[in-house]
């Protein structure tokens, strides 16, 4: 198992990656050492392959050499020259050349890079096009008063989850879910720049000062990302979120132990079913209004009705022989273990 986990050694942090490589078992040694070995080979054009995949990606992301870097340039491939420029073995005149590309998707990809020079910087954070200024405005390199004077449109931020899509069931990105470590953290929620604070929001060890700033944040983002990453968010944020928030993560906004359930019956007739589903946690809930939601239009709100501890007994019941609610209707926790028995009853093969 060791051997497996030293073949993905750059997936673990230093000390796992560390202990792998001083294993007492040379077979997982050697298996550390070979990770090693392949990140560190400088990629050739003949790694490259012709079509755009996993692989085509994570080679751009290698030590590159000068005649594969040329290669990508010469080839006009804007979005691998926009992966491209964030690779640190970029040599510098092809970062200015980068940095100048007409396509700004190009020069954005240079926006990260901590070796860009002051110039670059400073023409970045100008760029006309306002994708480029705002990835350039997290740059380290500027001061606050920089960052206020930069015009910047947090929605094309790539990749960031908050508040571009609608699917609440959205991928994790690592790279961007990642929490920053606490010193960067409490820097960053001060800032002017929303970007940078929903960064610090991320960090679980934030100190209840902070929490109480974030929580009151103007920028929907921050508050959204403190609710969903801090245990001491306010249950109150925790509700505003849920209620006001449509994409990644929504969901397990409900899930949390600090979420509040008392009232949550008046939402009853919201016109959002996500909404109308928090009724099935207040535990003070009409009966009668959960066996009426439990035929809503809806069949998210009614399955949430179904297992809710305050549907009626003779409703549960009913809904134990529907073939869509059943199964949440047997998740119920007010099921009696009469009821328990008969449905076990039901099958064939011995239980």
């Amino acid at each position: 198992m060791r051997r497996v986990a030293a073949g993905s050694l750059f997936s673990l942090d230093e000390r796992s990656r560390q202990a792998l490589l001083d294993d007492e078992t040379p077979e997982v040694r050697a298996a550390a050492e070979a990770s090693v070995a392949y990140r560190e080979r400088v990629m050739e054009p003949a790694d490259l392959p012709e079509q755009h995949g996993h692989t085509f990606w994570h080679v751009l992301q290698r030590p590159l050499s000068r005649a594969l870097v040329d290669q990508v340039l010469a080839g006009g491939d804007t979005a691998a020259m926009g992966v491209m420029g964030g690779n640190p073995t970029v040599p510098p005149d092809v970062v200015e050349t980068l940095s100048r590309h007409p396509d700004p998707s190009v020069r954005q990809g240079v926006t990260g890079r901590v070796d860009l020079t002051s110039d670059q910087l400073s023409r970045l954070a100008a760029d006309p096009a306002v994708e480029v200024r705002t990835a350039a405005s997290t740059h380290p390199g500027l001061t606050e008063r920089q960052r206020a004077d930069i015009a910047i449109d947090v929605t094309t931020v790539w990749g960031d989850g908050h508040f571009g899509s609608a699917d609440v069931r959205c991928p994790t990105v690592p790279f961007l879910d990642a929490a920053p470590e606490l010193p960067d953290a409490l820097r960053w929620a001060r800032s002017v720049n929303p970007l940078l604070r929903r960064r610090a929001a991320r960090n679980a060890e934030l100190p209840a000062e902070i929490v109480a700033i974030l929580a009151d944040d103007p920028e929907p983002g921050v508050r959204v990302l403190l609710a969903q990453h801090h245990p001491a968010a306010p249950p109150a944020l925790l509700l505003r979120s849920y209620l006001e928030y449509r994409c990644c993560g929504r969901d397990r906004l409900s899930e949390l132990p600090q979420f509040p359930v008392e009232g949550l019956a008046r939402f009853a007739d919201d016109y959002d079913p996500a909404v109308r589903r928090l009724v099935a946690l207040d535990p003070q809930a009409d009966p009668d209004l959960v066996d009426r939601l439990s035929i809503d239009a809806d069949a998210t709100v009614r399955q949430a009705m179904a297992s809710s501890p305050r549907l009626g007994a003779s409703r549960l019941t009913a809904l134990l022989a529907d073939p869509d609610l059943a199964e949440a209707a047997a998740a119920n926790p007010a099921l009696t273990p009469d009821q328990m028995y008969q449905i076990l009853d039901t099958v064939d093969t011995p239980v």
